[in-house]
Order: C-alpha cells, then structure tokens, then sequence
C-alpha cells in the first residue's frame, strides 16, 4: 500500500503479483493491485482485480471487504453535489430552478464516468438517485400537506 500512497504503481503491482502468487485466494492483494492499476489509468484491469477481489471476500463472508470494493472509486463531494441538487429538484417551487437541479444531478452521473472506478460510480449514483427521489417526494408530500393544515 506504501508504493502505492508513493504513487509507485508500477512497482506496487509487482509486489501484489508475488503476493497473489503465494496466496491466491487472498482478496486484499487483488483490491491493492486494483488500486495501482487504477493509479495507472489501467481500469478494465483494475475492475477484473476489483471483481476477483469482491468474489474472493463473498467467498469468505467478508462483508466490510465487500463495502470496501463496493465504495472503490466514489467520490464522496460527487454525492453531495447530486443529493443537494435532487433536494433542490424536490423541493424547489419554479421550473427554471428544477432545471437547473437536474442539470446538476445529470452532471454528477456523467462525472461518474470520469472517476477512478466508472462502473462502481455510477452504479452508486444510480442507486443512490433511485434510493432518495421517492422518499424526497414523500417529504415534499408530507410538508406541504403540513403547510395546508396550518394555513
């Protein structure tokens, strides 16, 4: 992982190659050598380390490596940008200023191709936009029945 902080990528895989050698079913190497290789702009080989790694941790019932592979490559000020934008979408009474939300949000899904890890980012964002934009309605719902009430 030393190699890897150093931005040594190169080396580091050379490294997790002898690792995974000696002991193939050890899902950490391939999660770190994933990592190198992302380094290195290498992102279908680093999605397949990704892959090898997430079956190896499914295999052993390693949830928090599965966390771990599964949150590889999202950037987290990427999720604030669309969560915020997606509140503002809901909540937001004109539709110039829902526009512009959505545009936001589309530019955070599209940002997801340009991440580390593409495919995990945008999966998380798809997911995590299908998750929020129900239960922001129902908020929406819920307060504007409230503001009804108490008018």
């Amino acid at each position: 992982n030393a190699k890897v902080e150093l931005k040594q990528y190169h080396a580091a895989i050379k490294d997790y190659d002898k690792v995974i050698e000696l002991y193939p079913k050890f899902a950490h190497a391939y999660l770190w050598r994933g990592d190198a290789k992302t380094g290195l702009n290498q992102h279908d080989a680093a999605t397949q380390d990704y892959q090898t790694a997430l079956r190896l941790a499914r295999q052993a019932n390693n949830k928090v490596l599965e966390a771990k592979i599964f949150f590889r490559g999202i950037d987290i000020r990427k999720v604030i940008m669309s969560f915020i934008a997606l509140i503002i979408f809901v909540f937001a009474k004109r539709q110039w200023i829902r526009n512009i939300a959505l545009l936001f949000v589309a530019i955070g899904v599209v940002a997801s191709f340009l991440t580390e890890n593409p495919p995990v980012s945008l999966l998380a964002n798809v997911v995590g936009l299908a998750i929020l934009l129900p239960f922001l309605y129902l908020i929406r719902g819920f307060i504007r029945r409230r503001a009804k009430k108490d008018l």
